[in-house]
């Protein structure tokens, strides 16, 4: 018998400073070929058994996300995330970002049971 649970945790989370204020965030989609033995999981991973439906991208300039932390949902289907900068078609400065501001970032994997477990970017950005 087989039954759908919430994904497992995003892989490879890498974050990179583009600018004074924007952030790249790239990732890859939770991997049923790795085992979470920090989190117990009883050892599942993966979308779940359910396709990712959407992931919801965090950052915060405290490491326990209570400043309160931005958000945004980005498609299941997405492997990156760009937070602040310029608009490409205006040329507007985005004011999400403070410049030179130092941040967090998480991201957690959402499939029709709900969520998974939020990876987190280990370093300040």
């Amino acid at each position: 018998v087989a039954y759908s649970r919430a994904p497992g945790p995003v892989t490879q989370f890498a974050a990179m400073s583009t600018g004074s204020t924007s952030i790249l965030l790239s990732w890859l989609a939770p991997n049923s070929n790795i085992s979470d033995k920090k989190s117990n999981h009883c050892g599942y991973n993966g979308d779940g058994g359910s396709a990712i439906t959407h992931y919801v991208v965090e950052w915060d300039t405290k490491s326990d996300f209570s400043s309160p932390a931005e958000s945004a949902m980005v498609l299941g289907d997405s492997q990156y995330f760009h937070i602040g900068g310029r608009d490409v078609v205006t040329g507007a400065q985005s004011s999400t970002l403070e410049y030179n501001g130092s941040y967090y970032a998480r991201i957690t994997a959402f499939n029709s049971i709900g969520a998974g477990i939020a990876t987190t970017y280990s370093a300040v950005i």
